[in-house]
């Protein structure tokens, strides 16, 4: 039996589903699903195990691949299926800082931190859906909050190193 996926208005993938539980799903004929097989999302109304639950009008083919992805052949195709689930075929995904952006976000720099973790979000769920330049760029964006993160604790503890070793001087040379 056949596992769908489908992106909802935000772009997030949902499921499993299968075709029967899809059709309690607000999807759409326009709505870009995926199962296991397929190199890329496509239109629900393009998918012939899903095409009857949208009415028997005939629908017009893709006119192109979600997302800047390149062209391929639609749906079905006849080969192995992709390595990286909804990703960009033959692209790896970029490093998301998660856990650093966790690390900095608890040890020290909230607001950078934050940033850090909902870029590192972004990384894997662009990723997902094809976006391999937007995940790309979340993973430079995270990256780059962590590290800032992570340089402002390092001046943070410097300045309370130096303010700790003047007190104790202070505390010295008054006595």
């Amino acid at each position: 039996m056949n596992q769908y996926y489908y992106l909802d208005n935000n772009n997030q993938q949902v499921g499993p589903f299968s075709v029967e539980q899809l059709r309690t799903q607000p999807i759409t004929p326009d709505t870009l699903v995926w199962m296991q097989g397929m190199t890329n999302w496509t239109r629900a109304a393009d998918v012939p195990e899903i095409r009857p639950y949208f009415g028997s009008a005939p629908t017009a083919p893709p006119t192109g691949q979600p997302y800047g992805m390149p062209p391929t052949a639609a749906y079905p195709q006849v080969g192995p299926a992709p390595q990286n689930f909804g990703g960009y075929p033959g692209g790896v995904m970029p490093k998301t800082w998660l856990v650093e952006s966790i690390l900095v976000t608890l040890f020290c720099c909230l607001p950078l931190g934050i940033v850090g973790i909902i870029n590192a979000s972004r990384v894997e769920s662009r990723y997902r859906i094809g976006d391999l330049a937007g995940a790309q760029q979340a993973s430079l964006e995270a990256g780059r909050w962590t590290k800032y993160g992570l340089l402002a604790s390092l001046v943070i503890i410097g300045i309370y190193f130096l303010l700790f070793m003047l007190g104790i001087a202070g505390a010295i040379f008054s006595s």
